[in-house]
């Protein structure tokens, strides 16, 4: 099989997306995707202006287009151009923090031949987005790749490459993230518990947009910190938000609290309890910290059963039969 995969620029000039492909590293929304992807078929990257003007006649057995290309280009302009050159089926990649609308789909849907919707966290009530019952027949779940860490996949041992070190903890609560637009959520928790006497040895990194190039973590240290923090914060931002730092905490096998304002949050409905993760409020959140340094022996039982589950669910040859099955 042989599938193209159209991305958007914005990713290619920031995170040097090809590189990324090459090196099989599973970062960024689509990393997960793609590892999953090359299990099954021959995969080739490429931008929407470079589709456009290539002069291949490759056929393609089916074409994957990241839909946030619509964020840097004119959908009139553009489809039309995909409409004369796409002559296989096609799906669409919605990595929104937040559930999608009929919106931004309705020019894919309207002028391709679009089999699926693939979406990272799908929430399985899907009431919650704005399209037709006979579109969400044609939505699908698929995992996010793990943020900003460079973490590689190995297809022939079948293993990510990767080395977790011991739990010789440092802190009792991590957390590490940006204040800005579209975050206060998230920024009030961490303040409160930053003005919180009660906890102590919190380390806490939270800074303003302007200084994120001087004080974000480097990937190294914020793994680090991470494995060696008895409990992690996953934080979503504001309501409907997703994080990468869900997934990246699972891969770490680290304890972590989660607030309540994932919408997508399809990922625990493998779990068996989430109360035990999810905290409803900040009263909840210091309760739950509490109870869990007093009694980390629990706190480590969960994270035990999670890293099994989680192992699990985060396998490309896996999720590659799921993808398989949906886009033949």
């Amino acid at each position: 099989m042989h599938i193209l995969f159209i991305y958007r620029d914005k990713n290619f000039y920031k995170h040097n997306f090809k590189n990324i492909f090459e090196k099989n590293l599973c970062k960024m929304d689509f990393g997960f995707l793609l590892l999953s992807l090359k299990t099954i078929a021959n995969v080739e990257l490429k931008s929407l202006p470079e589709f456009i003007s290539s002069k291949s006649t490759f056929e393609y057995d089916h074409v994957i287009i990241d839909s946030k290309i619509r964020v840097d280009y004119d959908e009139t302009i553009y489809i039309n151009h995909l409409k004369k050159i796409i002559k296989c089926d096609v799906s669409i990649f919605l990595a929104y923090d937040r559930p999608f609308k009929f919106e931004d789909i309705l020019y894919f849907e309207k002028f391709l031949k679009v089999s699926a919707y693939f979406v990272p966290n799908l929430l399985k009530n899907l009431d919650h987005y704005n399209v037709s019952s006979d579109l969400k027949e044609k939505i699908f779940s698929t995992h996010y790749g793990l943020g900003f860490m460079d973490v590689s996949y190995n297809f022939i041992k079948k293993k990510f490459n990767f080395s977790y070190i011991s739990n010789n903890y440092n802190s009792n609560v991590f957390y590490s993230g940006e204040k800005g637009e579209g975050k206060q959520i998230r920024t009030k928790i961490v303040e409160d518990l930053i003005k919180d006497k009660t906890i102590n040895n919190k380390n806490i990194n939270l800074y303003d947009q302007a200084d994120r190039m001087t004080k974000i973590l480097k990937s190294s240290k914020y793994v680090q910190e991470t494995q060696k923090s008895k409990i992690n914060l996953v934080l979503a931002g504001n309501q409907n938000n997703i994080t990468y730092r869900l997934y990246e905490a699972l891969f770490l096998k680290t304890f972590f609290l989660v607030d309540p304002h994932f919408i997508n949050f399809r990922i625990s409905e493998n779990f068996d309890n989430i109360s035990e993760f999810v905290f409803y409020n900040f009263n909840d959140l210091t309760n739950k910290i509490h109870t869990y340094l007093e009694n980390y022996e629990k706190a480590i039982l969960i994270k035990n059963r999670q890293a099994i589950i989680f192992e699990n669910i985060y396998n490309p040859f896996k999720h590659g039969d799921y993808l398989q099955k949906i886009i033949n």
